[in-house]
């Protein structure tokens, strides 16, 4: 069923207030911790991630002469360099803003809207639930270290992860900060004005929620993927990674955060970052996908060995 949030759908809610979900003391709590959450992802990560990778990129230790990938300081100055400079780019470039105004938010037309975007619109609410599993997803990377070999590999695991951050935080922020997409909640006739008129309302394609999920969720399991020869665990984690981001995309969507295509695009993107960037870095000999050539008396074929 299509869910009406333009100008003239009716109300979803009255006007009475219900009962408090939490006790005050920890709804302050968590509102606080979900403040300089976001404070931190979007202006003090790059710096950070960046002198954890510039730390990590010291000698070669021992260890490297038996991973799965290597570090080669050329390439990753690049990576590093074009994701500061992507996050630094969009930092600029969200200071630059400007929130819509009553007037044109009045002038929205929610049938301007695409309709696949359109069909399944969610109207407001709070999404406490994205957010804390988005802080959530900075710590799956660090169950890694439950592996010995990783943890024996820490510094080149944590050079790439700091590459994957980079890069998903600034491409993900140029894309925001140049489509200045309206948030599907602008739309909403019952959410707070004061909401519809923060800049971050015209940051909605795409999310960054799903992408930073996504991205963490798919490096873990690529990198564990290198690591481990147990097919089963291969499945489970995989089939973890895929879902995980795939809820946080969902509750974004359904709280009208975020239209259908800001999640899916957010998801392929977060993606194929985390996945990428260890790819970048296998060494030869530890192929992910390994072929081979058969030749018999009949004819030529190739095999493919998933490792």
């Amino acid at each position: 069923m299509d869910v009406k949030i333009g100008r003239d759908a009716p109300p979803q809610h009255s006007g009475v207030p219900g009962p408090p979900r939490t006790h005050p003391a920890l709804e302050r709590g968590w509102q606080g911790w979900h403040v300089r959450f976001h404070q931190w992802r979007k202006n003090a990560a790059p710096c950070l991630a960046l002198l954890g990778a510039l730390l990590a990129l010291g000698p070669p230790s021992q260890a490297q002469t038996t991973s799965p990938y290597r570090l080669v300081s050329g390439r990753e100055w690049m990576l590093l360099g074009t994701g500061a400079t992507l996050g630094t780019t969009s930092l600029a470039l969200r200071a630059a803003i400007e929130p819509l105004t009553a007037q044109q938010i009045a002038l929205l037309d929610f049938d301007d809207v695409n309709e696949f975007d359109r069909r399944n619109a969610a109207p407001y609410r709070e999404d406490d639930a994205a957010d804390a599993l988005l802080i959530a997803s900075y710590a799956i990377p660090l169950t890694l270290l439950a592996s010995s070999p990783i943890r024996r590999d820490w510094g080149t695991v944590a050079v790439m992860w700091t590459e994957t951050t980079l890069l998903q935080l600034g491409f993900t922020g140029i894309v925001k900060t140049t489509a200045k997409r309206t948030r599907p909640y602008v739309y909403d006739p019952n959410a707070p004005m004061e909401l519809k008129q923060k800049p971050s309302a015209r940051m909605s394609f795409f999310s960054g929620h799903t992408t930073q999920s996504a991205a963490n969720s798919f490096f873990a399991a690529r990198v564990f993927s290198d690591y481990t020869k147990s097919t089963r665990a291969k499945v489970l984690v995989w089939t973890g990674a895929a879902l995980y981001p795939a809820l946080v995309g969902h509750l974004r969507r359904e709280t009208g955060h975020h239209f259908n295509t800001d999640v899916i695009v957010g998801y392929c993107v977060g993606a194929l970052i985390g996945y990428l960037v260890p790819e970048l870095h296998r060494a030869r000999g530890h192929d992910f996908i390994r072929t081979q050539t058969i030749q018999d008396g009949v004819g030529i074929g190739l095999h493919f060995a998933f490792r």
